[in-house]
């Protein structure tokens, strides 16, 4: 049985590839950080659903498998907690967040 928060991950996820890219992309390789824009959208969604600063997502994340394997990536390739507190970013995809939900 899928969780709640599993549930809200693939749904945000699948919503922010089809508004960022049209079609999947690997999570890792493409973006300004190296990970996807769908994959940062998909995260700052979270982070807006749970509501903890960024550097304490990706600690939650950090134990939770089961989410990062939705996003298709391993716990230990999380990526630094830093792009996604700089306030250009957030407000750069705050436009595309109203298509995720």
């Amino acid at each position: 049985m899928q969780t709640e928060l599993a549930r809200f991950t693939k749904k945000v996820m699948s919503n922010a590839q089809k508004v960022v890219v049209g079609q999947a992309a690997p999570p890792i390789n493409k973006g300004e950080t190296g990970y996807a824009d769908w994959g940062i959208i998909s995260i700052h969604a979270l982070r807006e659903y749970l509501d903890p600063p960024y550097r304490r997502l990706m600690e939650i994340l950090f134990e939770m498998p089961l989410i990062t394997s939705i996003l298709g990536l391993r716990p230990s390739a999380l990526p630094d907690f830093l792009p996604f507190a700089d306030e250009n970013r957030s407000s750069k995809w705050a436009s595309e967040e109203r298509f995720l939900l």
